[in-house]
């Protein structure tokens, strides 16, 4: 989809879209959240920006991946953000060299390391013709997804933003009780067309520094 160029608008200017899977408690089907979005439902796929509800599943074309970020935590501050879970924080020069990487699991001060897979993509129609771009990000039970996504990528013989991919909401029954997570399918081949336009998206994107997405929200799964 073809950008609208604003004079003078700065990358810092814009707000990146998520797509989100909605959760009991998500302010976005709350009547009393200004987040409120009607119609949607817990197992909903969403749109933080365009607000369109496109139920438990979306097809999309992925073009960036980026094997992050790590975010900690005390409470709900955050205390240290790697952008790409390589290059560390105040507390560790590297994420892999960190003396408290507990993905996870909270220390005994009540810290938190939360280690993401995050995911560019473009949501597309029923004839994979690309749409508005969003971030997906994929954390705890995710991270296996986002391994299986990637496998699926590179399994084809195509670069990335060639292939269309399903992404679904699917149930699990945890020990707090119904919650939604990610799951992912292929769907196919998107048109020549399309995989042109967007590889030139991507790049200008790239140049506006974009691509550094920002931290996923806690609602992330």
């Amino acid at each position: 989809m073809p950008q609208v160029e604003i004079p003078n608008a700065r990358s810092e200017d814009y707000q990146m879209p998520r797509l989100m899977i909605a959760q009991a408690l998500s302010p976005e089907i709350q009547k009393s959240k200004p987040e409120f979005i009607k119609g949607l439902s817990p197992g909903d796929i969403f749109n933080t920006i365009s607000r369109e509800n496109f139920g438990p599943t979306v097809n999309v074309i992925p073009l960036h991946f980026l094997p992050g970020p790590n975010v900690w935590k005390e409470g709900d501050e955050v205390k240290g953000y790697s952008p790409n879970g390589v290059t560390g924080c105040d507390f560790a020069p590297t994420c892999a060299g960190c003396p408290n990487k507990l993905w996870g699991s909270a220390t005994e001060g009540g810290v938190l390391c939360q280690e993401y897979r995050t995911y560019l993509v473009a949501v597309t129609n029923k004839k994979h013709q690309p749409g508005m771009m969003a971030q997906v990000s994929m954390k705890k039970l995710g991270l296996q997804i986002s391994k299986r996504w990637l496998t699926l990528i590179r399994s084809r013989a195509h670069p990335m933003a060639h292939g269309v991919y399903s992404l679904v909401a699917t149930e699990i029954q945890g020990a707090k009780g119904t919650y939604y997570q990610w799951g992912v399918n292929n769907v196919g081949v998107a048109p020549q067309a399309s995989h042109i336009m967007l590889t030139e998206m991507f790049e200008k994107l790239k140049q506006e520094d974009f691509v550094a997405l920002p931290a996923p929200t806690d609602d992330e799964l």
